[in-house]
């Protein structure tokens, strides 16, 4: 559930002074351009805003964006005419935190929660436009990071700025953000052959545990783990399951049947339809 307050008018108001920011101690980015949304974002083509990371410092960073193409978003409407653009608002969000995972230890996996005001200055840029896009960000405690952000056109104008967008941050295990990251290849569970160890030689049986480190956000993260890999029927059947959060955030790893096919490195098997070949038990 979200709730905003927008604002139309019949035009757009003069472009404000875009800020000078600090950039101090600013360097470099660790990250090449051709590694953001393989080693670091999870985002598909569609939402793959953020071009090159021009450079970064403890106080913010600054980017180059790509308007991306907007069309075919809805199947009703195959040129939507937007008036807030989705994929440059989200690859706006995005640099905040590619700032988190250059920047800090841990918390560095981040969701926004809370955008203070934004203001837009022009229309939507055409596809292909580039943008400027500079951060100035602030770690308020363990769990926030408060920005603000200004988006400049390549005619030197200022065409959005956002103030107090805020972001929650989490503590994310390493062998789950690779599961964010390449949900496809990424193996989260451990072979444990304890249990199988008496079993007849020559009977094919694969057993792995699931540790779930997950000490808080467990239904957050549910939420998450269930869009990556179920399908619309398996996304309805967990939502009816109760029991221990930990218990129901392991379920889709062992989920079998419709489009999800369950997360790879959890349950194991080869599938040829659904659910063929695999029975899945709890430990």
């Amino acid at each position: 559930m979200a709730e905003g307050v927008v604002v139309m008018a019949s035009r757009y108001p003069a472009p404000a002074v875009s800020p000078v920011v600090d950039r101090a101690g600013w360097g470099p980015s660790r990250w090449r351009p051709e590694d953001l949304y393989r080693a670091v974002m999870f985002h598909g083509p569609r939402w793959q805003g953020v071009a090159a990371i021009e450079q970064t410092g403890p106080g913010g960073i600054s980017v180059r964006l790509i308007a991306r193409p907007a069309a075919d978003f809805f199947r009703s409407i195959p040129a939507p005419r937007f008036v807030l653009d989705p994929v440059v608002l989200d690859a706006a969000g995005q640099v905040i935190g590619f700032w988190t995972m250059e920047h800090l230890d841990r918390g560095q996996v981040i969701f926004p929660y809370r955008v203070e005001r934004l203001t837009l200055y022009g229309p939507p840029p055409a596809t292909g436009q580039a943008l400027a896009c500079t951060a100035r960000v602030a770690v308020l405690d363990e769990q926030r990071i408060r920005s603000d952000i200004h988006l400049v056109g390549p005619d030197g104008a200022l065409w959005a700025a956002i103030a107090g967008w805020e972001d929650r941050r989490f503590d994310l295990p390493t062998s789950f953000y690779r599961l964010i990251l390449d949900p496809q290849r990424a193996e989260v569970s451990q072979e444990w052959r304890e249990p199988i160890a008496r079993l007849p030689v020559g009977l094919t049986v694969a057993c792995r545990r699931l540790l779930v480190p997950l000490a808080e956000d467990q239904e957050f993260w549910q939420r998450v783990w269930a869009g990556c890999f179920l399908g619309p029927e398996e996304r309805a059947y967990l939502q009816r399951l109760r029991g221990p959060a930990a218990r129901r955030l392991a379920w889709p790893g062992r989920a079998g049947g419709g489009q999800g096919g369950g997360a790879p490195g959890l349950a194991g098997g080869q599938r040829r339809g659904p659910g063929a070949g695999r029975h899945c038990h709890p430990a």
